[in-house]
């Protein structure tokens, strides 16, 4: 059950880097087209937030698991 909490969880991590781009001035985020990718409130929020999250939740549950095994 973890373990497929875990990649459900990252998999909605990763979907907030997940850009279409219209044209070179047009992208739009992939899985919810009224947020532009290009506004300075998404870039700060995704490289703030997005990246902690990647870093916290699917890069540190493998080892916090290693970890609760010793």
């Amino acid at each position: 059950m973890l373990k497929t909490n875990q990649k459900m969880v990252s998999q909605t991590i990763f979907q907030g880097f997940s850009c279409t781009a219209l044209d070179e001035s047009e992208s739009w985020l992939f899985i919810d087209r009224q947020i532009n990718c290009n506004e300075d409130g998404y870039k700060a929020f995704i490289y703030g937030f997005g990246t902690l999250g990647v870093l916290i939740y699917p890069i540190g549950y493998a080892p916090s698991i290693a970890v609760q095994q010793l």
